[in-house]
């Protein structure tokens, strides 16, 4: 019975969905949660061990984007610095690289933060709102 199930909603869900809405082009959009606002990062051993080399970006809630010339490989963990300007606070941050730029875009990495503590996260959060009214 539950085969017949799986197979009866796979057709009628599959025929009642229009072939323009189909596919991986329809996830092509703007899908984040919160906006990107630019900043300056500092990011930890890019260029020297050890050092902390400073790059444009934009910092959103739950990651941000670092311009590299030469990005990390997805998977590799790095640390960020940035200033919240309206605050002066600074922010440390061990993002993953989750993407890395295609050739058609600005060179760098997509990052995802790791180790955000609730106070760092509310006060990005706190700037993103000031920053985007």
């Amino acid at each position: 019975m539950a085969e017949r199930r799986k197979t009866e909603r796979r057709t009628r869900r599959k025929g009642n969905v229009p072939p323009e809405k189909r596919g991986p082009h329809r996830r092509r959009g703007e899908r984040r949660e919160s906006p990107r606002i630019p900043l300056k990062i500092w990011v930890e051993g890019v260029e020297d061990e050890g050092h902390y080399t400073e790059c444009m970006g934009n910092v959103s809630l739950r990651g941000a984007f670092v311009e590299l010339d030469v990005p990390p490989a997805v998977g590799v963990r790095i640390n960020m610095v940035f200033i919240l300007p309206t605050r002066g606070e600074e922010i440390r941050a061990q993002g993953e690289v989750i993407a890395v730029a295609s050739e058609h875009e600005t060179p760098g990495a997509r990052v995802k933060f790791l180790d955000l503590s609730f106070e760092q996260e509310r006060a990005i959060a706190r700037y993103l709102d000031q920053a985007s009214e």
